[in-house]
């Protein structure tokens, strides 16, 4: 799929890409990676699909226009395989930060504006900023390699971008959208030139009395960034304000230059303006210092720190690598990987100390497959317009909501508190092999359907598909009701069934042959079980386990199982009571043993009341 073409006056040609006048096989359909034109006019094209080789000028396709093509016309088309089965929509979907633990929900509203199969796409949300970007380094890298890195300035024009080659070795890494990011050569060594941060102030060493450790705080930055400290900074209070070890507000420490805010600083606070050697004041940054508990006047007490640049908010793992060759190049790593992203060659001896380099990173190119589309959104949903149409009825072809709102404003952090969605798109013109391991065992395509959700499967159906053919296993036969198209104007035949509701079980019904019936509230009566019966040669050998149970005896013989009314099994006689099964005699024989037994003691009781009776007499 993918065949594209364009018309220049006068012949047709694929169509270039990368627009270098060259169109490589492998910007050409792929399986047609061979593919060319062997004749065309404003009104034809020839096409050998899969050639046999440089002298096979026999067309597979011939393309007619009605009228005549002018220049900058262009056209397209697909080839697909009409025995299998279109799909479009979006997998692989991975979700990152805010936007996991099922808080996304993915809604798609045009799926057929997915034309074309594009993968690992992905789409940032940046808190900031509060954007959304596409994410897309490679695509932009494909494109162009300035597409990606862009902005490339430098305060010394033997550096710019004419004379300073940029190689870019792993797009992949490069994901956030960043500007202005800024490297600056203090004479030795290359390091970041960002605006002043906290993150940038370490080893802090703190000598007061009382001993509390102040908050750091930066009032405002100036456009020259962080410099590295040659050595630790000292703030010095004399007992009754700040400056170096000599009582100076104004002074050069850890080679950086500072001046101490007298108007603003005192045993509570101490600001100072900071900037770089050799660096405007223009470009100074205000540190701040507050302390929790006032600092007493004992002088000598002093704060302590160091500068170490750090790398920018949207890659704060990026280091720089000294690069190999040449001695001065700048080599960046921007994930920590150890392997070299970007690269620039800056020449031997050309820089000098305070030279800067400046530049873009904007992978915020839509896919290459859909170059229209458009990101729009906030903090809960992003939305994708896939083809550009900017009608307001039909931009919100995707739609990713969130449940809970992504963080954003201005104290989150970039990379931290990011937000990231990668996905891929179905939507190849081409077609997808359908399995035919399900079809095989009734003749129709048939899938299961989950109505209810039910857990463990219990609520899963199969379904079958009967359009009029059934598969043999090999080919798909016509059946008598098979689907067919006449030379005819159309008809509609179609059948109505209406089947039951859905019902309860209400009762049971028990047959004498054993079969137990459902009675469900809709109407219905289904078979559900059958109770089964059993009988031995000898009900005798059987072993008395008491309460009514017997087990089998070698005696006894095997169980004879059976439906009731089979093999010499009795059948059951429902809404019945069941008769005496006792032994009488036995228990006649226990009735008049009872009997006896109590007469007798009768008689006992007779023959003491009399012999009472005749005391009681003799005292009288």
């Amino acid at each position: 799929y993918g065949f594209e073409f364009e018309f220049d006056g006068s012949t047709w040609d694929f169509a270039d890409p990368n627009n270098d006048g060259v169109v490589t096989p492998s910007e050409k359909p792929t399986n047609y990676n061979n593919a060319r034109i062997v004749y065309s006019d404003s009104q034809e094209i020839h096409i050998v699909l899969q050639p046999d080789g440089p002298t096979d000028v026999d067309p597979d396709l011939k393309i007619r226009l009605d009228q005549a093509a002018v220049a900058t016309d262009s056209l397209g088309f697909d080839i697909n395989d009409a025995n299998d089965l279109h799909i479009q929509g979006i997998e692989g979907t991975r979700y990152l930060g805010d936007t996991a633990n099922d808080n996304t929900t993915l809604e798609i509203n045009a799926p057929g504006v997915m034309t074309h199969d594009a993968d690992d796409l992905a789409i940032v949300w940046n808190p900031v900023q509060e954007q959304w970007y596409w994410s897309n380094p490679e695509i932009a890298f494909a494109s162009s390699t300035d597409a990606l890195v862009s902005g490339v300035t430098s305060n010394n024009a033997a550096l710019d971008t004419t004379t300073a080659a940029m190689t870019i070795t792993n797009a992949e890494d490069l994901t956030m959208w960043a500007q202005d990011i800024q490297l600056r050569y203090d004479g030795a060594d290359w390091d970041w030139n960002m605006p002043v941060k906290i993150a940038d102030f370490t080893n802090d060493v703190y000598n007061f009395v009382p001993n509390n450790d102040p908050i750091l705080s930066i009032s405002s930055t100036g456009s020259n960034g962080a410099r590295a400290t040659t050595a630790p900074v000292i703030f010095e209070w004399t007992g009754a304000a700040w400056g170096d070890s000599t009582g100076a507000d104004t002074f050069v420490s850890g080679g950086l230059n500072f001046d101490i805010l007298n108007s603003v600083s005192d045993n509570t606070t101490v600001s100072a303006l900071m900037w770089g050697a050799g660096g405007p004041l223009s470009g100074a940054a205000i540190i701040n210092y507050t302390f929790g508990t006032p600092i007493t006047t004992v002088a000598n007490q002093t704060i302590q720190f160091e500068i170490d640049p750090a790398p920018p908010r949207e890659y704060p793992n990026a280091v720089l690598v000294p690069a190999s060759a040449p001695v001065d190049g700048i080599a960046i790593d921007f994930d920590q990987d150890s392997s070299i992203d970007l690269t620039f060659d800056v020449g031997a001896g050309v820089p000098v100390a305070n030279n800067t380099y400046i530049f873009d990173i904007d992978p915020n190119v839509p896919p290459y497959e859909y170059p229209y589309a458009t990101l729009d959104g906030d903090e809960t949903e992003a939305i994708i317009d896939l083809d550009g149409s900017g009608n307001d009825s039909d931009n919100r072809d995707i739609v990713f909501s969130f449940t809970r709102a992504l963080r954003y404003g201005a104290s989150t952090h970039p990379f931290d508190d990011r937000a990231v969605i990668a996905f891929d798109i179905l939507g190849s013109t081409a077609w997808t092999e359908i399995d035919k391991e399900d079809i095989a065992q009734s003749g129709y395509f048939s899938f299961i359907g989950d109505f209810l959700g039910g857990e463990y499967g219990t609520t899963e159906q199969w379904i079958e598909l009967d359009l009029g053919t059934v598969y043999d296993g090999t080919n798909f036969e016509n059946q008598s009701m098979s689907t067919t198209q006449y030379s005819k104007a159309s008809s509609t035949v179609f059948q109505n069934a209406d089947g039951y509701s859905a019902g309860d079980l209400q009762g049971v019904d028990i047959a004498s042959d054993g079969i137990m019936t459902g009675i469900y509230s809709n109407g219905e009566l289904i078979p559900l079980f059958r109770v089964g019966l059993a009988k031995f040669l000898n009900n005798f050998g059987l072993s008395n386990e008491g309460g009514n149970l017997f087990r089998e005896t070698r005696d006894s013989g095997t169980a004879i199982t059976n439906k009731p009314g089979e093999n010499g099994l009795g059948t059951l006689a429902p809404n019945s009571l069941e008769m005496s099964n006792v032994d009488i005699s036995e228990e006649f024989v226990a009735m008049i043993t009872t009997q006896r037994g109590f007469q007798a003691n009768s008689k006992t009781i007779t023959t003491t009341d009399d012999m009472m009776q005749t005391v009681i007499q003799m005292k009288r």
